[in-house]
This record gives structure tokens, C-alpha cells and sequence, in this order.
């Protein structure tokens, strides 16, 4: 399974620096879906300047690294949204409500053409809450619309049909997050992932519900799902729907376009309503999980600070993506000729029905091949993933330092749709993981962890997707990051024999604040101030968010 620059003359430098961000996750690319990378097309700008050479006044912001960011309006009085995948509910189309950017390949590639996905196979999303729910309408291109699995937390997972794919790290801390995964049939899968998964991470086995201790780990994974342990899910399978108060999710598309091949592609929908919490402390019957739910250590086993309905400028970390499969298609016209699509697939395909047994490795290694980007060539890696983020050197949706961030906030009263604030710690956690990416390649060429940054950096400037120069620029900017340390603690604060807790402060307008992130992957950042105070904005300019891409109905 796979939880396996050129010259500008018209802009200012602080804006030089914020149009680099906007261009790179504005969504505005250009693609056609040619056979082979190298024949997209691609509209770009160039811009005076690396990062290096950005204005002291801005660079410490570091925008050519952040993530990309979504603001989600709350539901007014006046709006609702009935989940039944149509996404035709007026709330959709409410100023302010904006898709998702387009996705790209979730590995971030020195190729570009790499990062890209054609318009034929590209996806979007809308986002928006109530006291209750976070609601997700999503749209995807797809030329063969089918599915076998079926149900909730099944005898199968969704991904082994195409699938969309949720993750939400509501805590920012790495830990506790949720992954969720639904098929065009509607079948579900969702698990609470005590920490990263994949990475070695120190976590504790999953308790029974009589167990009542408070192990300082995080329970590795639970789910109601029969591949893990536990008996988690935002999913009242005693009384299905909204009115169950848990999980919600519907599917649509034309019934004429199901099970056959439709040239350049047909469109499948879905909505989808997260509970933000649980109904209650039990697992009988009727009970239901919600996204702020945590586990030990953390009081309550919740999040309780980022439940919007509660807290001022709350963020949460977020991806969106799509696992699409190689497909075996025998074409009859005018003689048989073997194809494996979605990418690269002829027209005269239409109408006709792949193979749905899984490709060879053999056939898997042809694919990737002709297409690099094909994650793997065994049956549970011979798959593409798209994401609304990419998540850097990595091939693996579980990392959550490198997802988008989710602003929640309310619709001004004046009518403004343009809310959005990026979140001020954003640079401190881009340096914390850079600093975690260079310890754990440290660790893995010497046996251990260092506290000396001479070291770190000769590491960092010799690994992919860890950028020397920022870090450099970090240590030397005194007057926004006013500490840099490293710490080689005993065991017990990290759960492991060898350790290392990096501690990032900073100060913006006059705001101080400290990230801190350890070997365990654990990241939290603590304010000077009370969490009532507004906080500054990093960016406020809708350029900055993830902003419409091309209409996929057009």
C-alpha cells in the first residue's frame, strides 16, 4: 500500500519578490497535453535575481519557498452546501471562493517539465467551513471514469482505483494529522497518523479504549481500516450523512461517461464535509472521530487551539492530490495496437475499455520509462500522484512540513473577499526543515546528529532540496531571527537514543516568537504574546494565494 530571471523594470523589489511567489503558484501556466514532456508548452517570466539576491527588506520572508497558501471563507447565514457531489450549491460561487491552483507532480523535479501535468488529467478544489464542518467540492478531469472498490474503511483501499486524496495536519506540529482517500464510486478511507509515516519516527503501538495511560509518544496510526491497528474514523456508520454529525462524502458524474474511454476526458465531482470533533469520549456505536482529534500526549487528546470556531488566525497545513494508474487499452483501429494512458493517449481510444488488472513490473518499468514520473515499478508503487503542493525531494504524500497552508476566516462585513494573511511563522518553519533535512542526511553519511552549523551547512549545500544559502542568510540576519540553535539532548525528550532539537526565534514587528522541531519530526512555535493579540500578516495580497486556474468546464 502506498501510505507507502530576467530583467523587470516595473516592479519594486519588495514586489519583484512577491510576483516570483505569485507566478510560481498562481496557477496560470500553460500546458498542452503533447506525447512526450518535452513538447508542452510552457508560458514563463523571468525575474531579476535569485533569492540570494532579493532586497534584505523582503528575502527574509523567504516567499520562493513557501508553500502554497488557500484562505476558506466561513459559511454566512444565508448559505448551505448539500453534500451530493454536484457542487452546484450557491456557496460555491461566493466572491472570495477560489479554486485550488493546478496540481503538479509531487515530487518537486530540477526538470521542470517533470513538475507539470497536462490539462487532460488536471484537478481543483473550493474549501469553506461552518461551526461544524470543513467542506472540500472537488473537481477532476479523467478519461476513464470507473471503480471496484466499495464502502468505508473496506476489504480495499480507494487508491487502487483512480482516487482523490486528503491530508490535514490541523496542528501544525506534524503529528496527529489525517489522511482521507475517496474513489468517483464514493468508496472511503480515512486513518489518524500519530506521526509521519515511513520516516522511523519513535511513536507508541496503538492502546485498546480501556487502556487510560498517557505514553509521552504519539500512538503510531489508528483507524477503523483492517491494514492498521485501532478503531478511529470521522464516519458515524450508525447514522450516515450530516445528520450523523461525522463524516460526508458524495460523488457525481454523467452516467454516459462511466466505464468508457472518453477522449480528452471526462469529469467526475465530489464534496466531501469533515466533523471537526468527535462526538464523544467512546467507541460504541454511533460514535464518531473529527479532524482536531490528537491522542497522547496532548490534553484532552485534541487540538483544541486550532478549532476555528474558537481561535483568532487559525492555519492548518494541508495537500490535495490524485493517484491515477497506468491502464492497459487495446486500440482496434485499423490494426491492435497495446497502450498504457492516461498520459500520452490517442483519441481513437474512445469508447473502448482497458484492462483493469494491474500492469507487469515489467510493463510498469515500459511505462515509467516513457514517463519518469510513474512513482514506481512494483504493484503498489506503479502509480502517478498530483498534488496541489509538492512535497520537495520526496515521493511520498506523508509530509506534512512541506503541504499548503489553510486560512480560515469570516467574510468581512464590507464586503471585502480578499482576507487573506499568511501565516507569520512561515519562515521559521521553512528553515526548521531545512535544518531536519540536513541533521537526518548527516546522521544517515556519519552516524550522528551534529550541533554545529558549519557542519549542517556543508551537509545541506550537498543534499537536494536543501537550500544553503537560505539557511546561511537565516544565521546571518540577526534582526528577524534572533536565535539559531542546535541540541543534542539525552534520551526522553525525543523518545529516541540519539537526538536533536533545532530552536528557530524571530521577530516581526515586534512580535517574537520561537519554532522548535526535533528528530521526531515534531514542529511547534510559541508567541511572546497572547493568542488573542492579531498577529502580523507575512503577505496580504490575493497574489498570494492559490488563485483560479484555467476553468476546467471551458
Amino acid at each position: 500500500y502506498h501510505t507507502s530571471r530576467r530583467h523587470c523594470g516595473c516592479l519594486r523589489p519588495v514586489e519583484v519578490e512577491e510576483f516570483v511567489f505569485l507566478i510560481r503558484h498562481s496557477g496560470h501556466t500553460m500546458l498542452s497535453s503533447g506525447r512526450m514532456f518535452g513538447q508542452w508548452i510552457l508560458a514563463t517570466i523571468s525575474i531579476t535575481g535569485t533569492a540570494a539576491e532579493q532586497n534584505d527588506d523582503v528575502r527574509w520572508k523567504f516567499l520562493h519557498a513557501a508553500p502554497p497558501h488557500y484562505t476558506t471563507l466561513k459559511l454566512t447565514k444565508n448559505e448551505s452546501i448539500v453534500v451530493d457531489g454536484r457542487l452546484d450549491d450557491l456557496a460555491w460561487s461566493a466572491p472570495g471562493v477560489e479554486w485550488t491552483t493546478a496540481m503538479v507532480d509531487i515530487t518537486r523535479h530540477n526538470y521542470t517539465p517533470f513538475n507539470l501535468i497536462p490539462d487532460s488529467l488536471q484537478a481543483r478544489a473550493k474549501l469553506r467551513w461552518d461551526a461544524n464542518f470543513l467542506y472540500i467540492g472537488v473537481e477532476l478531469r479523467e478519461p476513464f471514469i470507473t471503480f471496484n472498490v466499495t464502502g468505508h474503511n473496506g476489504a480495499d483501499v480507494p487508491y487502487k482505483d483512480n482516487d482523490f486524496e486528503t491530508f490535514i495536519d490541523v496542528s501544525g506540529t506534524t503529528q496527529y494529522y489525517k489522511e482521507f482517500e475517496m474513489s468517483a464510486g464514493n468508496a472511503t478511507y480515512d486513518v489518524l497518523w500519530g506521526v509521519p509515516d515511513g520516516e522511523g519516527l519513535a511513536c507508541a503501538p496503538n492502546a485498546s479504549d480501556d487502556d487510560t495511560s498517557d505514553p509521552a509518544l504519539p500512538i503510531c496510526v489508528n483507524t477503523s481500516s483492517h491494514f492498521y491497528d485501532g478503531n478511529w474514523t470521522m464516519a458515524n456508520v450508525a447514522t450516515w450523512g450530516l445528520g450523523g454529525g461525522g463524516l460526508t462524502a458524495a460523488t457525481s458524474y454523467s452516467p454516459q461517461d462511466f466505464n468508457t474511454f472518453v477522449s480528452p476526458y471526462a469529469v467526475w465531482t465530489a464534496e466531501i464535509a469533515f466533523p471537526f470533533r468527535s462526538n464523544g469520549g467512546t467507541r460504541q456505536r454511533g460514535w464518531h472521530g473529527g479532524l482536531l482529534d490528537a491522542g497522547p500526549p496532548y490534553a484532552n487528546h485534541a487540538f483544541e487551539n486550532a478549532d476555528p470556531t474558537t481561535n483568532t488566525q487559525t492555519y492548518w497545513h494541508i495537500d490535495l492530490s490524485r493517484a491515477e494508474h497506468p491502464r492497459r487499452y487495446t486500440s482496434t483501429n485499423p490494426t491492435p495496437v497495446v497502450e498504457f494512458c492516461p498520459l500520452g493517449c490517442s483519441s481513437n481510444l474512445s469508447g473502448t475499455v482497458p484492462d483493469m488488472n494491474p500492469p507487469t513490473s515489467a510493463e510498469c518499468a515500459a511505462v515509467k520509462a516513457e514517463w519518469p514520473t510513474l512513482l514506481g515499478t512494483d504493484p503498489w508503487s506503479c502509480y502517478w500522484e498530483w498534488a496541489i503542493a509538492d512535497v520537495g525531494p520526496n515521493a511520498y504524500m506523508h509530509r506534512p512540513l512541506y503541504w499548503a497552508t489553510l486560512q480560515f476566516a469570516e467574510p468581512d462585513q464590507s464586503g471585502a473577499s480578499d482576507l487573506t494573511c499568511g501565516q507569520m511563522e512561515g519562515p521559521s518553519r521553512y528553515i526548521s526543515r531545512l535544518i531536519l533535512l540536513a541533521e537526518r542526511v548527516h546522521k544517515a553519511q556519519t552516524g550522528a546528529y551534529t550541533a554545529s552549523f558549519p557542519q549542517l551547512l556543508d551537509t545541506c549545500a550537498k543534499t537536494d532540496g536543501c537550500d544553503a544559502d537560505d539557511l546561511t542568510y537565516a544565521l546571518d540576519t540577526k534582526d528577524r531571527f534572533t536565535t539559531l540553535a542546535l541540541d543534542l539532548p539525552q534520551k526522553g525528550s525525543c523518545g529516541l537514543t540519539g537526538c536533536f532539537r533545532a530552536t528557530v526565534a524571530m521577530t516581526i514587528d515586534g512580535f517574537d516568537f520561537v519554532t522548535t522541531v526535533d528528530s521526531n519530526s515534531k514542529v511547534e512555535t510559541t508567541y511572546g504574546e497572547s493568542s488573542t493579540v492579531q498577529r502580523p500578516c507575512l503577505f496580504t495580497t490575493q497574489q498570494n494565494s492559490l488563485t483560479p486556474g484555467t476553468d476546467l468546464k471551458e
